[in-house]
């Protein structure tokens, strides 16, 4: 598309997502909701597969979504260690474990 057919974000927003963004593999926030760890699955590995998931999420998901969904998805033993050691954490540690680096 040349640039001069272009007019403003939306449109160029729409015209990358036209050229680049899949329809083929997309998951909708339910299945993101109803993706849960695999039995003795590595919480770090259950995570990466949860977040290479969603970055064929076809919603934009917010990081406080998306890591609630995560949470939700960890085995309830899992669950309880990790929400623990979380809450043990400085705010400031909080956020750099909900950055998606």
């Amino acid at each position: 598309m040349e640039a001069s057919l272009i007019d403003g974000w939306e449109q160029l927003e729409q015209a990358f997502l036209n050229r680049f963004y899949s329809t083929r593999w997309t998951v909708s926030m339910v299945g993101l909701t109803n993706y849960r760890q695999w039995k003795e699955e590595p919480v770090v590995d259950y995570i990466n597969r949860w977040r290479n998931l969603s970055l064929n999420c076809k919603d934009r998901l917010s990081e406080a979504s998306a890591i609630e969904m995560r949470i939700q998805g960890i085995h309830w033993g899992l669950f309880t260690f990790f929400k623990e050691s979380y809450l043990n954490l400085s705010k400031s540690q909080q956020l750099e474990h909900m950055t998606w680096s």
